[in-house]
């Protein structure tokens, strides 16, 4: 598949997860990664540091979730 193009939207589950998804690879696909835009807090950032951030935010929430399935099952490790 092409970044461009949009899968078809299977229900309304979709409507929020692949329509915003393939919006942004479409604008992101725009833009080359080290190319800088603007942000309020930080001045000028890249789409490399932006998507950097995005992948630790991702294993941040994904541990989080790791340690919640430990406190429920009890399981850990590598035997999860």
């Amino acid at each position: 598949m092409a970044v461009t193009d949009t899968p078809p939207l299977a229900d309304e589950e979709d409507l929020f997860t692949v329509a915003p998804c393939a919006a942004s690879r479409q604008i992101a696909a725009g833009f080359a990664l080290d190319q800088t835009v603007p942000h309020d807090e930080l001045g000028q950032v890249s789409l490399r540091f932006i998507y950097v951030n995005i992948i630790a935010e991702y294993a941040r929430h994904a541990g989080h979730a790791d340690i919640i399935r430990e406190q429920i099952d009890g399981v850990t490790g590598d035997s999860a």
